[in-house]
């Protein structure tokens, strides 16, 4: 990952284990995709358009996870705040949901950025996974770096 498309920070734990943090910017340009809609006539018309992530009916404008070693970890969200230049700060705590033949993960996990766009779109779904959005809980986020210590 460039610094134009985000920041990774790698840290390897006295233990052995390792955390990775990684933040990526919502960049307008990185989500033109092809849609199909009515026209004022009513036809279905297909074309490009600036698609961007929302979260509980507010903009994305960051995203990224905080994810171990040993699989687990949590998506962090920054959200846009009305009247605040610096967003809200959220997070996703996800884990298995209704059963289905895709692989398990360990729990909680983190969903890779390239799964992202179309995962947070599932909050709140019956889903094979489980997406709880939650506020920021530095006390959790502390017990798990301390985990892999």
């Amino acid at each position: 990952m460039s610094q134009a498309d985000g920041f990774r920070w790698h840290i390897r734990m006295p233990s052995g284990n390792s955390i990775e943090l990684l933040i990526a910017p919502i960049l307008p340009e990185n989500f033109e995709r092809e849609v199909t809609e009515a026209d004022i006539f009513g036809d279905r018309v297909r074309r490009r358009k600036i698609v961007l992530p929302h979260l509980k009916g507010r903009q994305v404008i960051a995203w990224g996870g905080l994810v171990s070693s040993s699989g687990k970890g949590y998506n962090l969200i920054l959200l846009e705040q009305p009247n605040d230049p610096y967003g809200e700060w959220q997070m996703l705590i996800n884990t298995m949901g209704w059963p289905s033949n895709v692989p398990r993960r360990p729990e909680p996990f983190a969903f890779a950025l390239n799964e992202l766009e179309n995962e947070i779109r599932n909050v709140g779904a019956i889903h094979v996974y489980n997406l709880r959005p939650s506020e920021l809980d530095m006390s959790l986020l502390k017990s798990f770096v301390a985990e892999h210590f």
